[in-house]
Order: structure tokens, then C-alpha cells, then sequence
């Protein structure tokens, strides 16, 4: 199993920040509830295209973030191609939430993960924010197919 590609159907979500209280007298951290329900979600679709015994070794990770297209960037009668997306959220909080929904699916821990490759665009006229994720154990083969999963259609 070289290799493993997975579309998942949920608008990107950031990891963002931990909130902390004080409760009787000591910290407690948490996180919101939804971001945690995301991380479930994305644990979910990994289950659907994953084998269930984790592999070991070393992981690659090629991770495309289509994030909801602002009206500025859309028009009617143009073609609309994926585009750079330079605003917030940073793009390591998007990878924390996607890589921390895979860990115990995809791979035991995210310290398998030797290489990551991501980018972050506003999504193609006709098409809704989506997550693309290719997924590669063992030697560094999805270097091969960096350029068709980033290539834009």
C-alpha cells in the first residue's frame, strides 16, 4: 500500500487556540466542542479509506485546503480557477486539525510524519470548500505525484 488519495467533503476548519480557566483553584484547558466534533469527523472518513491495522514507518502527507471563495474573487461570465488563499486562518492551524483527526487511523503517531506538503486556495467556480489529502507510507513516493494532486484542472 505505496500510497492512498481522499477527498473529504467538509469545508476546512482551523485548529485554533486552547482557552483557559481557572477551576477550583486550578487551570484547566479545553478546546471548543465543534473543533473537537470536526476532529471526529475527520477521523471518520480516514476509517472509511484506511486499513484497519495502522502501518509503522514513515508517513507523507499532501494536504490541498479549498477554502470558501470570497464574492471579490467571483465572477459570472470568467473562469474561475483554484487561487492562492493569503488570509486567516494560517494554514498550520488547518494542518494541526487534519493531521490530528488521521492520528491512530492513518498513522500511530504525527511523529511518523517525515514530510508534509499543503497549500491553501479559494475553492473553483462550481465547487463547494473541500479538504484533498494523499496519504504515503514507507520510501518518499508521493513526491511522484505531488504534481498531479497540486496540478490545478
Amino acid at each position: 500500500m505505496p500510497h492512498r488519495y481522499v477527498n473529504i467533503p467538509l469545508p476546512p476548519t482551523s485548529k485554533g487556540t486552547v482557552s483557559i480557566s481557572v477551576k477550583g483553584g486550578r487551570p484547566v484547558s479545553y478546546r471548543k466542542s465543534e473543533k473537537r466534533t470536526f476532529e471526529t469527523m475527520i477521523r471518520d472518513y480516514m476509517r472509511e479509506s484506511f486499513p484497519s491495522p495502522v502501518p509503522d514507518g514513515p508517513v507523507e502527507l499532501v494536504i490541498r485546503f479549498h477554502v470558501h471563495r470570497p464574492s471579490r474573487l467571483t465572477w459570472k461570465t470568467r473562469p474561475m480557477p483554484p487561487a492562492p488563499c493569503d488570509r486567516r486562518p494560517d494554514l498550520d492551524n488547518y494542518e494541526k486539525m487534519v493531521v490530528d483527526g488521521m492520528e491512530g487511523v492513518v498513522f500511530r503517531d504525527d511523529g511518523q510524519v517525515f514530510r508534509k506538503i499543503s497549500e491553501k486556495v479559494y475553492h473553483e467556480g462550481g465547487d463547494v470548500p473541500h479538504i484533498e489529502v494523499m496519504v504515503c507510507w514507507g520510501e518518499p513516493f508521493c513526491m511522484r505525484r505531488v504534481a498531479s494532486l497540486m496540478e490545478d484542472p
